[in-house]
């Protein structure tokens, strides 16, 4: 938290699965006024899984963007682009309080997408060389 204080910037892009706390609970902070960043800074947040619930919670923050990876640079400097230039008024502190960022289908989401990929690193793969076991 302390990094997020310590700059001048326009814009987080942050992600859902961070050490310590998620992208939703960063957000959650900054807009109750939690953090030394404006309630009113933009936002993006990055994630590698869509979910129903965790959608709602965003939109519920106001988030000014959002990404799923895997992302193309186009992409992220329109979503940029829009962010900064959104105009968006933010509602009651205690509308953001309310926000329930700590949602068990994310963590159940992330077990899933991550058995995933485990099981995509062990299927085999053409190179120009041989064929071998590597992570797709």
């Amino acid at each position: 938290m302390l990094k997020i204080a310590d700059s001048a910037f326009d814009l987080v892009l942050s992600d859902f699965r961070m050490p310590g706390m998620n992208g939703l609970e960063l957000l959650r902070r900054i807009r109750t006024g939690q953090t030394p960043r404006p309630k009113d800074s933009r936002f993006i947040i990055l994630t590698s899984f869509p979910n129903t619930e965790a959608l709602g919670a965003v939109m519920s923050l106001d988030v000014n963007g959002s990404l799923v990876k895997s992302i193309r640079i186009g992409v992220v400097m329109e979503k940029i682009e829009r962010a900064i230039q959104e105009n968006f008024q933010l509602r009651a502190q205690e509308v953001y309080e309310s926000v329930v960022t700590d949602l068990p289908s994310l963590e159940e989401a992330q077990r899933q997408a991550d058995a995933s990929r485990w099981r995509a690193c062990r299927l085999p793969i053409k190179s120009n060389s041989a064929h071998r076991n590597t992570c797709l």
